[in-house]
């Protein structure tokens, strides 16, 4: 999306159309996240959500087919009598009618999302507090003690081929010890591929036959797609497939011959572990510094952010959308730091501190439910904004209501108290039968705005009380105090929430 951004930016277009399409980009991209959260989302689509799943899809199909035709698209209509409750898929519905209106009028107020003009970064060769900072010059030694201790060891022995050990403390060299760690299993994995499976069962049973440059270079890309297709299947083992096509070059590149020794690809392997080796004995025991501390900061940080997410006041719809925009986006980053870090726990030193599973389970548990939690509420200001109309106490009332059960998790992730987690009282449930009988109004008397506004409204209460059922659920499952039948606990948890309903 940022590449197509920038292509829009130095296009020849109209600045009318331009604007359309950069509204129709910021749409898209907000509607891929919501994609990507449906599917890791523990929700099971009924019979009816996957129908307008479809119906969504060929929406989105006819829009494609307006943007290559300049064209007036056929609507398919979703019914308002068969509502969803998956509140994913309510937001993903509203995105994908705001790009349709995009089409049907420049002078409707959905162009008030037009994005804002991406801010200038200034790229310098250091960080601003590069030469103050202690923990650059703890980090720099690190490193460098790690690099020594391979290079003093392969030159005191003659063994010149395990240079490969210097790169990889310098690759897999990270701030905190699980990322470095993550980084070195990718390595030393996408060597064992490249150098080890392909490089010496090429070198053993495929080049000996090989005759012709033709036969070489189809050898080479298939090699290099075996590399491409796992750094593109994730984030997460992305690093490996680049190792696997750089061991494989390393192998069979390192002169103008085809290389029939094996001498190669045993001294990378080796390099590499001896540069595990290295950054364990030394890197991860010398200043070294876990994810733990800076992960429960930054999840009680997001959980209060999120809760206190609202419209800002700004002189124009128009650039009120756009800080909306802006602020949502800082949140969605912390959400993937937060994912980032969660997976170096695995990578981390044991024993665990007691808190620190909490924390890694509610990351887990709860990311998909807060960030749905994020698109809907920023799907609700948006409607706001585009509107240009005040919400009433009732809708008021919903989003305090919303916000107060995200502070009572986040205060109970940090006291580690499951008691001071907001229980779901009548008084919710009172708000939820009002939200939904003010939908069913609404869909009776034929008003869309308010119809969709009840919906974001009913979602945003759906999630937070789905939000306080998994917190009750993970303090149980760290507490030990029921049964488990495969992830879902009974005994006291169910006690606990019949109790809580209850009240």
């Amino acid at each position: 999306m940022d590449d197509l951004s920038e292509l829009l930016a130095h296009s020849p277009y109209e600045p009318g159309f331009r604007d359309l399409l950069a509204t129709v980009i910021a749409l898209t991209r907000q509607l891929v996240e919501l994609g990507s959260n449906l599917s890791e989302s523990d929700r099971i689509l009924s019979i009816d959500d996957r129908e307008r799943c479809l119906a969504i899809a060929r929406n989105l199909s006819a829009i494609r087919y307006c943007l290559l035709c300049k064209s007036i698209t056929n609507w398919i209509d979703l019914p308002l009598a068969n509502r969803t409750v998956n509140p994913i898929l309510v937001e993903i519905e509203r995105t994908v009618d705001l790009i349709a209106q995009s089409f049907s009028d420049e002078n409707l107020a959905v162009h008030r999302l037009l994005p804002a003009a991406e801010p200038t970064v200034s790229i310098g060769a250091f960080a601003v507090d590069a030469l103050r900072n202690k923990e650059h010059y703890r980090f720099a030694v690190r490193g460098t003690l790690s690099a020594l201790l391979c290079y003093v060891f392969y030159m005191s022995t003659g063994w010149m081929g395990l240079g490969a050990s210097i790169i990889t403390c310098t690759l897999t060299a990270r701030r905190f010890t699980g990322a470095s760690r993550h980084r070195q299993s990718l390595r030393f994995a996408g060597f064992i591929v490249g150098a080890g499976v392909i490089g010496l069962g090429t070198e053993a049973l495929i080049l000996p036959q090989i005759n012709s440059l033709m036969q070489y270079a189809f050898l080479f890309a298939s090699v290099v797609a075996v590399g491409s297709w796992v750094a593109t299947s994730g984030p997460r083992i992305a690093y490996a497939g680049f190792q696997i096509v750089l061991a494989y070059n390393l192998v069979n590149l390192n002169r103008f011959t085809i290389n029939t020794s094996l001498v190669p690809s045993r001294d990378a392997l080796l390099g590499i572990m001896l540069g595990v080796v290295a950054m364990w004995l030394v890197f991860d025991h010398l200043w070294a510094e876990n994810s733990s501390a800076s992960v429960r900061g930054l999840l009680l940080g997001t959980l209060r952010n999120l809760a206190d997410f609202k419209a800002v006041a700004a002189e124009t719809p128009q650039e009120a959308n756009q800080r909306l925009a802006a602020a949502s986006s800082r949140i969605n980053r912390d959400f993937d730091k937060l994912r980032d870090l969660a997976d170096m726990y695995a990578f981390e030193s044991f024993p665990k501190k007691p808190y620190e599973s909490l924390v890694n389970r509610s990351i887990r548990t709860l990311s998909p439910e807060l960030r749905a939690f994020l698109f809907v509420k920023t799907g609700l200001l948006q409607h706001r904004n585009l509107t240009a109309k005040e919400p009433d106490a009732f809708v008021r009332e919903v989003e305090e209501q919303a916000s107060s059960v995200l502070r009572s998790l986040a205060n109970a992730i940090e006291g580690e108290v499951a008691e001071q987690l907001s229980s779901w009282n009548l008084h919710a449930e009172e708000l939820r039968a009002r939200v939904q009988i003010e939908e069913e109004k609404s869909t009776d008397g034929k008003d869309r705005q308010k119809n969709i506004e009840m919906r974001l409204c009913g979602s945003l209460l759906s999630l937070t009380s789905h939000l306080e059922w998994r917190a009750r659920l993970n303090f149980a499952l760290e507490a030990g105090d029921q049964e488990v039948v495969g992830n879902w606990p009974i005994g006291t948890i169910v006690k606990r929430e019949e109790g809580a309903r209850g009240d």
